[in-house]
């Protein structure tokens, strides 16, 4: 699975939906809505690795003393 995606089971209860079983009735939405929210909130607060940084200073440091590629 990516790294920035998530997959949630839908709720196939009869009460989601309407009589004829084809369309959500509004508490189905809204039970999505919550469930969609939910998991938004859950990618909000993982936990990401820390960036990979690069010695910008010492970098220039080389070039400006010509010692760049050695």
């Amino acid at each position: 699975m990516l790294e920035n995606t998530c997959v949630t089971e839908v709720d196939t209860e009869r009460v989601l939906f309407t009589k004829h079983g084809l369309h959500m009735k509004l508490k189905g939405k809204e039970h999505i809505a919550y469930k969609i929210i939910k998991m938004i909130k859950v990618m909000l607060n993982k936990v990401k690795s820390a960036p990979i940084e690069m010695k910008y200073t010492n970098d220039l440091e080389r070039i400006n003393n010509g010692t760049e590629g050695v």
